[in-house]
């Protein structure tokens, strides 16, 4: 292999390396976003509710 074909074979990894990480962060901070929305939900689930004045506590089986 001569010395010219060396740095685009470098290039080549290192795009697919950057491509790489890139996606998994992706996929990452998909997951954290499903995770927090649950969460979310679950928290706001456990809070009373007001209505009208009043704190209705829902009551939990």
């Amino acid at each position: 292999m001569s010395i010219k074909q060396m740095p685009g074979r470098v290039l080549i990894s290192l795009l697919l390396s950057v491509t790489g990480l890139l996606s998994g962060c992706a996929g990452h901070n998909e997951n954290a976003s499903l995770l927090a929305k649950k969460q979310a939900q679950n928290i706001s689930q456990n809070l009373p509710i007001k209505s009208a004045g009043y704190t209705l506590v829902l009551a939990q089986s």
